[in-house]
């Protein structure tokens, strides 16, 4: 078994762990940055918009958290594409649209933080 499917599978596997204990007990991985600064960070919202996809519903994820709904198909192609790249050749490859497009969804998420502490917007 290559490399990458060993830690694909470990992958799976703590997600689905995670899920589990989400789904049975509720309590989540605190953010700790808006516990040490009152603020929201940029990823505040993610954990409650998987919970809403895990139940397919979409409308809850997005008021969840927009933004990450939105970069999702992005961040799963490039999630496929690297671990690709990395089974073909042993080395990660990432192309210079990827990288544009990995900071356009940082820019995003940092906006979405702002709108979200300045104007409850987000």
């Amino acid at each position: 078994m290559s490399k990458v499917i060993k830690i694909n599978l470990l992958l799976l596997i703590v997600g689905g762990i995670y899920l589990i204990w989400l789904k049975a007990t509720g309590m989540g991985v605190p953010c700790l940055f808006h516990m040490l600064t009152g603020l929201y960070c940029p990823g505040c919202g993610m954990t409650h918009a998987l919970l809403a996809i895990s139940h397919f519903d979409l409308i809850g994820a997005f008021k969840a958290h927009w933004a990450f709904v939105m970069c999702l198909p992005f961040m799963a192609y490039l999630y496929i594409a690297i671990c690709w790249r990395y089974g073909q050749k042993e080395k990660i490859i990432i192309y210079s649209w990827e990288n544009k497009m990995m900071i356009l969804m940082i820019v995003i998420w940092v906006v979405r933080a702002i709108m979200l502490d300045l104007w409850h917007i987000g």
